[in-house]
C-alpha cells in the first residue's frame, strides 16, 4: 500500500499499518527478551493473518470501487459519444434536406421562368399574328373601298355616256 503519511489513504489502512509498527516493535522487544513460545508465536500469526485479510477486504472493496467507476465513467463516455454521433447525424440530415429543399426551389423557379417566357413568346406570336391580320383586313378593306370607290366611278362614268 504505502505509508501512513500518504493522501489518499483510508482511516482502516493507516490504523492496519500503525498495528503492524506496533506489532513489529513487539515482536522485536520480545526477541530481544526471549524467545517467543509455541502459543505467542501463534497467536501472533493468527493476528498477522487477520490483518492480512482486513487489508486484503479493504483492497478488494478499493478495487471494486474503481472498477464500478471506471465502468459508471466508460458508460457516460460511451453516452456522449452515441449522443455526439445522433447530433452530427441530425445536423448532417438537416444541411441534406436544407440543401435538396434548396434544389427544388430553384428548380422550380427555372420552370416558372420557362414559363413565364415561353407564355410570353406565344402572347408576341399571337399579337403579331394579329397585328397581320389587322392589316391584311385594313389592307382588303382599302381594296374593297378601292374597287367600290371605281365601281361607283365606272358606273357615275357610264351613267353619263348613258345621258349623253
Amino acid at each position: 500500500m504505502g505509508n501512513a503519511c500518504c493522501p489518499g489513504e483510508s482511516e482502516e489502512q493507516k490504523k492496519l499499518i500503525a498495528d503492524q509498527v506496533a506489532q513489529a516493535k513487539k515482536h522485536v522487544g520480545a526477541q530481544n527478551k526471549m524467545e517467543y513460545t509455541s502459543s505467542e508465536r501463534k497467536s501472533i500469526l493468527d493476528e498477522h493473518e487477520e490483518k492480512n485479510e482486513a487489508k486484503s477486504k479493504v483492497i478488494q472493496e478499493q478495487e471494486s470501487s474503481l472498477v464500478m467507476q471506471k465502468n459508471q465513467r466508460d458508460a457516460r463516455l460511451k453516452k456522449e459519444e452515441q449522443e455526439r454521433i445522433q447530433k452530427e447525424k441530425e445536423e448532417q440530415e438537416r444541411v441534406r434536406l436544407q440543401k435538396e429543399r434548396e434544389e427544388a426551389e430553384r428548380i422550380q423557379k427555372e420552370k416558372e421562368e420557362q414559363e413565364r417566357v415561353r407564355l410570353q413568346k406565344e402572347r408576341e406570336e399571337a399579337e403579331r399574328i394579329q397585328k397581320e391580320k389587322d392589316e391584311q383586313e385594313r389592307i382588303q378593306k382599302e381594296k374593297e373601298e378601292q374597287e367600290r370607290i371605281q365601281k361607283e366611278k365606272e358606273e357615275q362614268g357610264r351613267v353619263r355616256l348613258q345621258k349623253e
